[in-house]
C-alpha cells in the first residue's frame, strides 16, 4: 500500500554550495570552536554547485538511450504524449515510454526531415508543425497520426521558424500565425496575410510569435514587434535593447521576452530585466502557472484525483476540498513564519497528522483522492551556452547546466512544460532532458527475485550484489534476475561467510568486507587482506569506497576511532594509530613526506598534519577516546565522516580524528545506521529512529515516516535519478517497509516483513527482508 504523510517544516532554501564538514579549527594547542560553522568550510564553487530538487527527477533521452535523433528544434508536451521536432530526424512522438519516428521514408510518411516549431491544434488530438518545407497539419494523435503538408503560396517562404495559435472568443475560429525566415503573418489555406513592418525597417528571421490579449507579439533579428493584424510596429524602449528576440511566452497579461542580450518580463509595455546579458533561446512557463516567482503563489501540496470523481458535488468530496484548502492556508502561514529557520518539530508533526487525516479520507473514496507534493513549477529559461534557469513559484531560482546536473548540453533550443509541472527541455545536439514525477502506483506489487538470508544489497556497475549471513556474496543481473556469480567459502577458499560491506572503486575493482577481512577482485582475480595486511581486525564491521577511490575498513574493539579504522595505501591497509604516526615522524624528511601522503595526512584532505608542530599535533591527533564501535562511514574529497554504534560521530580531515558535536540533533541518535552525501554537498545522517540533513552548519530533522510506527531504520540509499532524494528502509513491529522522501512528503511502500537493506537503480527499487530480496518498478 502507498501512503503520503506531511512531514517537514516547509520549503528549504536552495542549497547552492558544497560544504566540507569539520568540527575543530586551528593549529594544535589553540582554542577552538567545537561546533560546526562557516569558519570551517572551503569556499564553494558557485558556478557548478548543483541546484537542489527535492521532488521529481531528471532523465536524459538521447540516441544512446533510444531517441531517434539528438538535434532538437521544437518540443510540445500534450496530456499523455509528447511531440518533438528535430533537424534531419523528422517528427518524434513519445508515448508510454517509447519513441516513434515519422519522416519522409516512414509509414505513415511525414513530409519533412526538419521540424522547427510545434503547437497544439484547434481540436483535441490535433497539432500543427512548422518545417523547412511548410506547415504540416497533424490529426489522429497519438495513436494514428495523419499528416497534411501545406506549402506556403509564392512569394512567401516555406522555411517556417515559428508558429502561434489564437482562438477567438466563444465559438470563434482558430487563427494560425506563422513566422518564416522572411515574413510573418496569419495563414489560411497556405496563403499568408503578411504583417507589414514600418517603412524604415526590414526585419527577418521571425523565430518567435505569441498572441497576448488583442495583440500579437513577434520576435526577430531586429528585436521585438507587435501587431493587431495587418501591420506591425517595432517595440522601442529608451533604456532596453532586446537584441535578436528568439523566444516569447506569456502568462495572464504578462509577456516574457528572450533575446540575445538578456531576458525580460513585460506588463503594460514596461520591461523588467530578469537575466541581464544572458543570451536566451527558449522560454517555457508551466501551463496554467501564475507568473509569480516570489514564493507567495507557492503551494506545498496538491490534491490529485479530483478529475476522476464522477460527481464532484458529492458531500465527501466537498468536505475533503474544504478541509484541505483550510489546512493548506494555515500551513502556508506557518511556513512563512519560519522561513530561513527550523520550525519546531512538534508543530510540524501536528500539521503532518492533520494532512494524514485528510489523506485517509481521500483514500477511502473510489477512485481515491490523494495528497501529492507538486513538481517544481515556474518559468523555464533556456540559454545559448549556459544551460537552463528555472524561476520557481517557490521563490527560488534554479540553474541547471551540463556541469552540475544531467542536462546533456548547455545550448537549449526548446522547452515545454505541462500543467502538472512535467517538463521537456531540448538541446542543440545532445537530446532531451525530461523532468517528471517519481511514482509508485498503488497496487503495484514487489517481485521476489532471490531467496536466502541477506545482510545488505548494493547496485554497482549494473549488477546487484547481495551480501549474506552465511553464504558469502551473490551477484545478480538486476533486469533478468539471473545469478551471474556466487562466492562462498566452498568455491573460494577463505572467503567470507557473512558479508558486511560492498563497494567498487574508480578502477572497477570490487571490495567486499566481512568476517574474513577484506577481499578485492581485480581483473577476475581475488586478493585477501587481514590483520597481517594492516586491518584492525579479521572481522570487518563496515567498508567505505569513496568517489576518489579511497578504501576504508572499520573493525576491532579499540576505544578510539583511529584504532578502528584502516585505509588502503596501494599495497595493504594501514591503521591510524597515533604510535604509527609517531614512528613516521622519525623517518628522514623525504621518506616521511611520502609516508604521510600515503596515509592521507598530507596533501589529501581538507587539512594536513602539522609536521612543524609535531609534538602538539600528535597529542591532538585522536580526540575520540570514548568512541563506540564505528559502524558507518562516508568519504568525500575533503574528509572522512564516521558514525558510531552509540550515535556518536567523528571526522578525519587529514589533521586528525575529531568528535562531532551532537548539538542540534535534539539528543542522542542511539546508532548511526548510514551516512550519505547528497548531490548538493550536504549530508543525510540516518540514526536508529531519526533522520537528519546536515548542510555543514545546521542539522535539520526530517520528521517520522508517516503514520506507521518505525521501530528501527535499517538502511538509506540515494535515488539514482535524483541524488537529492533518499530512500530509507525500516523495521516496524513485526512488519516494515521502504519510503522515499519527496520533501515535504514521504511516500511509503509497506512490507509484511521487516526490511533490512535497500538500493535503487533506475527504474527499480530493490529491498531485502530477512529471507528474500524483492524488486519494485518505481518510475
Amino acid at each position: 500500500m502507498i501512503r503520503n504523510a506531511a512531514t517537514t517544516a516547509g520549503r528549504l532554501a536552495l542549497m547552492a554550495v558544497t560544504v566540507a564538514l569539520v568540527v575543530f579549527l586551528g593549529q594544535p594547542g589553540r582554542a577552538c570552536n567545537p561546533e560546526p560553522g562557516p569558519q570551517h568550510f572551503p569556499i564553494p564553487d558557485l558556478q557548478t554547485a548543483p541546484p537542489v530538487v527535492r521532488v521529481g527527477y531528471f532523465e536524459v533521452h538521447s540516441e544512446r538511450t533510444g531517441l531517434p535523433c539528438d538535434k532538437i528544434r521544437a518540443v510540445e508536451a500534450f496530456d499523455g504524449f509528447v511531440l518533438v521536432g528535430t533537424e534531419g530526424g523528422g517528427l518524434l512522438l513519445y508515448e508510454d515510454g517509447a519513441w516513434r519516428k515519422f519522416a519522409p521514408r516512414t509509414v505513415p510518411s511525414f513530409p519533412s526531415e526538419t521540424v522547427t516549431a510545434i503547437i497544439p491544434g484547434e481540436n483535441q488530438g490535433e497539432a500543427v508543425a512548422g518545417t523547412i518545407d511548410g506547415i504540416v497539419h497533424i490529426s489522429g494523435l497519438p495513436d494514428k497520426p495523419v499528416f497534411r503538408l501545406e506549402p506556403m503560396a509564392s512569394p512567401c517562404s516555406s522555411n517556417v521558424l515559428s508558429l502561434g495559435g489564437k482562438k477567438g472568443t466563444g465559438d470563434g475560429a482558430f487563427t494560425l500565425l506563422c513566422g518564416t525566415n522572411a515574413e510573418v503573418g496569419q495563414v489560411t489555406g497556405g496563403t499568408m496575410l503578411r504583417f507589414s513592418p514600418p517603412n524604415d525597417r526590414q526585419p527577418t528571421g521571425f523565430g518567435a510569435i505569441r498572441p497576448v490579449g488583442d495583440r500579437i507579439w513577434i520576435g526577430c533579428e531586429d528585436g521585438l514587434y507587435s501587431s493587431g493584424g495587418g501591420s506591425m510596429d517595432r517595440f522601442a524602449h529608451p533604456t532596453v535593447d532586446f537584441g535578436w528576440v528568439q523566444a516569447l511566452d506569456a502568462g495572464g497579461e504578462e509577456l516574457f521576452v528572450g533575446g540575445s542580450l538578456g531576458g525580460w518580463r513585460m506588463k503594460q509595455d514596461t520591461p523588467v530585466e530578469m537575466l541581464p546579458g544572458i543570451w536566451v533561446t527558449a522560454l517555457g512557463l508551466t501551463r496554467g502557472c501564475p507568473p509569480q516567482f516570489d514564493g507567495k503563489a507557492f503551494r506545498p501540496f496538491e490534491l490529485q484525483g479530483l478529475d476522476t470523481i464522477k460527481d464532484p458535488n458529492q458531500k465527501a468530496v466537498f468536505e475533503i476540498q474544504r478541509e484541505f484548502t483550510g489546512l493548506l492556508e494555515r500551513y502556508g502561514e506557518f511556513l512563512n513564519r519560519w522561513i530561513g529557520a527550523a520550525a519546531p518539530i512538534d508543530e510540524v508533526n501536528k500539521f503532518r497528522g492533520a494532512f494524514e487525516a485528510v489523506a485517509k479520507k481521500g483514500k477511502a473514496l473510489s477512485p481515491a483522492i490523494v495528497i501529492e507534493t507538486p513538481l517544481l513549477k515556474g518559468l523555464w529559461v533556456g540559454t545559448q551556452d549556459q544551460g537552463v534557469i528555472l524561476f520557481g513559484t517557490d521563490g527560488q531560482k534554479y540553474h541547471f547546466n551540463a556541469e552540475n546536473s544531467k542536462l546533456p548540453q548547455n545550448r537549449i533550443t526548446a522547452i515545454s512544460s505541462r500543467e502538472d509541472g512535467e517538463t521537456w527541455i531540448g538541446t542543440y545536439d545532445g537530446g532531451l532532458l525530461h523532468y517528471t514525477r517519481l511514482t509508485v502506483p498503488p497496487g503495484r506489487k514487489p517481485e521476489k527475485i532471490w531467496e536466502g538470508r541477506p545482510t545488505l544489497i548494493r547496485l554497482l556497475s549494473d549488477r546487484l550484489f547481495i551480501g549474506t549471513e552465511d553464504q558469502g556474496l551473490t551477484v545478480l543481473d538486476p533486469r533478468s534476475r539471473e545469478v551471474v556469480a556466487q562466492f562462498t567459502p566452498a568455491n573460494l577458499s577463505g572467503f567470507h561467510q557473512k558479508v558486511t560491506g560492498i563497494g567498487m572503486d574508480e578502477d572497477s575493482r570490487l571490495w567486499v568486507g566481512g568476517d574474513h577481512g577484506v577481499w578485492r577482485q581485480a581483473d577476475g582475480a581475488w586478493t585477501r587482506f587481514g590483520k597481517q595486511q594492516g586491518l584492525p581486525d579479521e572481522a570487518i564491521r563496515c567498508l567505505e569506497v569513496d568517489a576518489a577511490g579511497r578504501v576504508y575498513a572499520a573493525g576491532g574493539e579499540a576505544r578510539t576511532v583511529a584504532g578502528q579504522v584502516a585505509m588502503f595505501n596501494g599495497q595493504e591497509f594501514t591503521t591510524y594509530h597515533a604510535d604509527l604516526v609517531a614512528r613516521l615522524l622519525q623517518m628522514p624528511p623525504d621518506a616521511r613526506e611520502a609516508a604521510l601522503r600515503k596515509l592521507g595526512l598530507k596533501g589529501t584532505y581538507l587539512r594536513d598534519f602539522d609536521v612543524t608542530n609535531a609534538t602538539a599535533a600528535l597529542a591532538l591527533f585522536d580526540r575520540t577516546a570514548s568512541a563506540s564501535q564505528v559502524v558507518a562511514m562516508e568519504g568525500i574529497p575533503q574528509y572522512l565522516l564516521l558514525g558510531g554504534a552509540e550515535g556518536d560521530q567523528s571526522i578525519f580531515d587529514g589533521e586528525g580524528f575529531k568528535p562531532l558535536s551532537p548539538q542540534g540533533t535534539g539528543g542522542p541518535l542511539e546508532r548511526i545506521v548510514r551516512l550519505q552525501r547528497r548531490q548538493n554537498g550536504d549530508l543525510f545522517i540516518l540514526g536508529k529512529r531519526k533522520l537528519f540533513t546536515f548542510n555543514g552548519e545546521h542539522y535539520r530533522e526530517v520528521p517520522d515516516v508517516g503514520s506507521l510506527a518505525v521501530k528501527e531504520f535499517t538502511d538509506l540509499a540515494l535515488d539514482s535519478r535524483n541524488p537529492d532524494l533518499c530512500w530509507v528502509s525500516y523495521k516496524g513491529h513485526g512488519d516494515g517497509g521502504c519510503a522515499v522522501y519527496l520533501e515535504p512528503l514521504w511516500r511509503e511502500i509497506d512490507s509484511p516483513d521487516p526490511v533490512i537493506s535497500l538500493t535503487h537503480g533506475d527504474p527499480f527499487l530493490f529491498f531485502a527482508t530477512p529471507d528474500a530480496v524483492y524488486r519494485l518498478l518505481a518510475q
